[in-house]
């Protein structure tokens, strides 16, 4: 990559408890990114503060900051119309780069973290199996009733999965009253997802994405936000 520029997008939203180690390991590549953007999707916890002290003494970070929580896909599309540059890396606050990723050279952590890696011992492949078994059992969800028979028995703050013909949806009763509905599939591999009161999210069993009571996407794998209700 001699005489190519290079750029770094990080997404980040409510993620102090880990963005000064994500932002670390941008600042240390041995390869330096002639630009580092950091998008704040709307955090409301110690994130912005975290973000203008790296601005503050890197140069080359700058932030683009949400007025509001437009999730993954939205943030994604702002961030990329920023950037000009010959390679792009996008990463969010819950990754960790390898310092040697920029320079393109092996580092000892590489194989480990290899996302191509492949195990075959028993063990492993036991586990893999059960794993896969359990998606599967997730998908008799969508013929089970829903959690409750009607929006009328969901609490103000609270959401549920109710069933309408053939389809599950995500009910959320903001403090107000107020409906707001999302198709329960995940839009990863479309198991159905459940409400977690404390959290305040709607989570996925099967592979541990998060949503915001809105459905706009927290944590992956999904990168969508959940559909609208049919």
């Amino acid at each position: 990559m001699t005489g190519a520029t290079t750029a770094i997008i990080l997404y980040n939203f409510n993620g102090a408890r880990e963005l000064r180690a994500s932002l670390d390991a941008i600042l240390g590549q041995t390869r330096p990114a002639d630009q580092i953007l950091v998008i704040d999707d709307g955090s409301i916890d110690d994130s912005p503060a975290i973000i203008d002290a790296a601005v503050g003494r890197d140069p080359r970070v700058s932030v683009v900051r949400n007025d509001r929580n437009l999730g993954l896909p939205a943030s994604r599309a702002r961030a990329l119309a920023m950037v000009v540059t010959d390679y792009l890396v996008w990463t969010t606050v819950h990754d960790r780069l390898l310092p040697t990723l920029l320079e393109g050279k092996p580092h000892e952590w590489a194989k480990e973290f290899d996302p191509k890696r492949v195990t075959l011992h028993p063990r492993e492949l036991g586990t893999l199996a059960k794993e896969n078994l359990d998606v599967a059992l997730q998908f008799g969800d969508y013929l089970t009733p829903g959690q409750v028979g009607d929006v009328a028995s969901i609490p103000n703050g609270e959401g549920r999965v109710i069933r309408r013909g053939a389809h599950k949806i995500a009910v959320y009763k903001d403090d107000a009253g107020r409906l707001h509905e999302r198709s329960a599939a995940c839009t990863h591999v479309k198991c159905i997802v459940d409400w977690n009161t404390a959290e305040k999210s709607w989570d996925c069993p099967c592979h541990g994405s998060r949503f915001d009571p809105f459905g706009k996407v927290l944590n992956g794998p999904a990168i969508d936000d959940l559909h609208p209700a049919p």
